[in-house]
């Protein structure tokens, strides 16, 4: 019996999974947000102006209605995609967590660096940016993630592939919904706010 497998038979593991990976999210999302607060000055400066650039070139594709809704789906489905097939990884439960981690950490400093440059404003810049995809796309990977563990547990002649590509199946239609709130929603709430 692998050092996996008796990790999750040994201990409540299974049940502490998801809360584990809610608290990698947010202690991901603090770091960053602290590396952000934390930067010299010419690097804010820098980071600060790619990223009004990257506001204002959304607002820009918004009003010329060229969004790339492929481009914005294979962004997102990475992290699922990733995360499934390291069910079949050694680490995998070390890997998944820092990918979960990562992207908490990504969101966080991204959303301090355009509070920090935009104040206020970029609260409201942040919310309409980030919130409604990231609402469903971080439940989705965690989901994954905990199905992944999950199968990954499990001794050899447990394992149903079947069963365990619906998970795939189900956090890529979350990925879809995402990526359409990202490439329609957002720039319809973002012209009317911003």
């Amino acid at each position: 019996m692998s050092t996996k497998v008796k990790i999750f038979e040994d201990c409540r593991w299974r049940e502490l999974v998801v809360p584990a990976l809610v608290a990698c999210t947010a202690v991901g999302a603090i770091i960053g947000a602290v590396y952000a607060n934390i930067l010299n000055e010419n690097s804010f400066q820098t980071l600060s102006q790619n990223i009004g650039k990257l506001l204002y070139d959304s607002s820009d594709s918004i009003q010329n209605e060229n969004i790339a809704f492929i481009e914005i789906f294979i962004k997102y489905s990475k992290i699922p995609i990733i995360i499934w097939f390291l069910a079949f990884a050694p680490l995998s439960p070390l890997i998944t967590f820092f990918l979960i981690s990562a992207k908490g950490a990504g969101v966080g400093f991204t959303t301090a660096i355009i509070v920090r440059g935009y104040g206020v404003k970029g609260l409201l810049f942040s919310f309409i940016l980030y919130f409604f995809q990231n609402l469903i796309l971080f439940p989705s990977y965690i989901y994954t993630s905990h199905m992944s563990l999950k199968f990954a547990s499990k001794k050899t002649k447990e394992k149903r592939l079947s069963e365990y590509s619906l998970t795939l199946t189900a956090s890529l239609a979350c990925v879809l919904l995402a990526a359409l709130v990202e490439a329609y929603f957002v720039p319809f709430l973002f012209s009317i706010f911003i």
